[in-house]
């Protein structure tokens, strides 16, 4: 008895109505607790195959190893080919078919951000291509003058593009007044 469940058990035929036995040919935890409340030790009621005779039955022939692809005898058929393709079951999906150069795209940490790989570097200092700034062959020469100057940038009033003048937060001042 186990809990709600009844198991039959039979010794002399080495089985249990839980199949554990039956298909692993130790004794079940039922079995177990039959034989030992009859005095009877649960090691002999183990399948033979589990023997060290019948180990060493089973490994007692040598196995000699097979030929490699090299050695094969050619025949004159045709390759196996893959399956053919079949459509699985189900909506088909609707983002697109990424191209190879993208698939390597998408593996990166960020796949919105570009590649570096084919572009033009330029050098801040004297805006010349083929090098940067870090690895400028002319590193303690002065920089050359940008194009654009600060006044340039800052429009004809001469006050910037900032975001304009905040009108503070006043903590006496009520709420939309």
């Amino acid at each position: 008895n186990h809990g709600d469940e009844r198991y039959k058990l039979r010794l002399g035929a080495e089985t249990c109505s839980c199949r554990a036995w039956d298909l692993s040919g130790i004794p079940c935890p039922h079995a177990i607790t039959c034989l030992v409340y009859e005095g009877k030790d649960p090691v002999d009621y183990i399948s033979n195959w589990y023997s060290v005779a019948k180990y060493n039955a089973t490994y007692s022939n040598t196995m000699s190893g097979m030929d490699g692809p090299r050695q094969w005898v050619p025949v004159n058929l045709d390759p196996i080919q893959p399956p053919p393709f079949r459509a699985m079951p189900g909506r088909p999906k609707k983002k697109r078919r990424l191209s190879a150069d993208e698939i390597l795209q998408k593996d990166k940490k960020n796949p919105h951000k570009l590649s570096r790989v084919n572009r033009i570097i330029f050098c801040s200092k004297f805006k010349q291509s083929g090098h940067n700034s870090r690895t400028c062959p002319t590193k303690n020469a002065p920089p050359v003058a940008c194009a654009t100057s600060v006044r340039a940038s800052q429009g004809p009033t001469g006050r910037g593009r900032g975001r304009g003048r905040g009108r503070g937060r006043g903590s006496s001042r009520g709420r939309g007044r």
